[in-house]
C-alpha cells in the first residue's frame, strides 16, 4: 500500500471504519505494510522514476523538499504532444494550464498531490510541471510565470511504484506478489 491509513492528527485506534476496511486482513492474521515518500523518491523503483520512465523522461536533477521532484530534458517540444503522450500512457487526458505556450525545453514532474512543488518546477528551470493534482493557485501561477501545468490524477501517477518494488523483491527474495489494481478518479 503506497498511502497511510493515518494521517495528520487522525485517530489510529482500529475501531470503526478503520475496523471495517481492514477487517478481512485482521481476520486471516495478515500484515499491512504501507510506505509513502521512500516510494515517491526512489531513483529506480519510486513513482517518480517509474512514472518518467514511462513518459520517456530521464531525470538529471532533483527539486524541492526532501528531492523528491524530478526534472529532465523535455521529450516533446510543445505542449499539446506532451499532454498527448500524457494521455496515452495514463488513459486519461490531463488538466492543462497552458502558460505562455513556450517551447519545451525541460520538464519537471512529482507524482500524486505535489502540486505545492511548482514554485520549485519553476525555480528548476522547468517549462512544464506534472502532477497529480491542482489546486486553485497553480493556474494562476501558470499563467503569471508561463510555466505550462499539468494535472494528471494522484492515483494515475502514483500507480507503477508499488509494482516495481514487488517484481524487484519477487525477483530478488523468490517471493510471489501480486498487485491489485483498484482505479481510483482522483
Amino acid at each position: 500500500m503506497h498511502h497511510g491509513l493515518v494521517w495528520r492528527g487522525q485517530d489510529g485506534r482500529i475501531v470503526g471504519w478503520l475496523r471495517q476496511r481492514l477487517a478481512r486482513l485482521l481476520a486471516h492474521e495478515i500484515s499491512l505494510f504501507a510506505y509513502h515518500l521512500p516510494l515517491d523518491a526512489h531513483p529506480t523503483l519510486g513513482n517518480n522514476a517509474q512514472l518518467g520512465a514511462r513518459l520517456g523522461l530521464v531525470a538529471d536533477a532533483r527539486f524541492g523538499a526532501q528531492s523528491l521532484g524530478f526534472a529532465g530534458a523535455a521529450v516533446d517540444t510543445s505542449l499539446q504532444d506532451f499532454a498527448a503522450r500524457i494521455a496515452g500512457v495514463l488513459g486519461r487526458a490531463p488538466t492543462v494550464v497552458a502558460g505562455d505556450g513556450r517551447p519545451l525545453a525541460r520538464v519537471a514532474w512529482c507524482s500524486g498531490g505535489a502540486q505545492g512543488y511548482f514554485e520549485a518546477a519553476i525555480a528548476a528551470g522547468a517549462d512544464a510541471f506534472l502532477t497529480g493534482e491542482i489546486s486553485e493557485p497553480q493556474a494562476h501561477l501558470a499563467r503569471e510565470t508561463g510555466v505550462a501545468f499539468l494535472a494528471c490524477g494522484h492515483h494515475a501517477t502514483e500507480r507503477w511504484g508499488a509494482p516495481a518494488v514487488g517484481e524487484h523483491l519477487a525477483a530478488r527474495l523468490g517471493i510471489a506478489h501480486r498487485f491489485i489494481e483498484i482505479d481510483n478518479p482522483a
